[in-house]
């Protein structure tokens, strides 16, 4: 199990809601790739789909407990926004 102190951070971030800037958001399946300021570099791909996102990245260089993180979020489109809202979940470990 993941730390008390990275639970609370991943709490906290379940608090926030987060926008994907974009000039339109077309229905389709995205390849991208950023920098988070607190956990470096990622790549994935967004998902838009009849008013829903689904965005799904992989951490190049962050771990948890010597574990590569993924991270998954949904959200829906609103007024050409994607909205996420981030809830806390489970962590996979091993899948057989």
């Amino acid at each position: 199990m993941p730390n008390s102190n990275i639970l609370k951070t991943l709490s906290l971030i379940a608090i926030l809601f987060f926008t994907l800037p974009t000039l339109a958001l077309e229905e389709g399946l995205y390849n991208i790739e950023g920098v988070d300021q607190q956990h470096g570099a990622y790549f994935g791909q967004v998902q838009i789909q009849n008013e829903k996102i689904i965005r799904i990245v992989h951490f190049k260089n962050w771990k948890l407990e010597n574990l590569q993180v993924e991270s998954v979020w949904t959200g829906k489109i609103q007024n050409n926004e994607a909205i996420f809202e981030i809830k806390n979940c489970e962590f996979v470990t091993e899948f057989k």
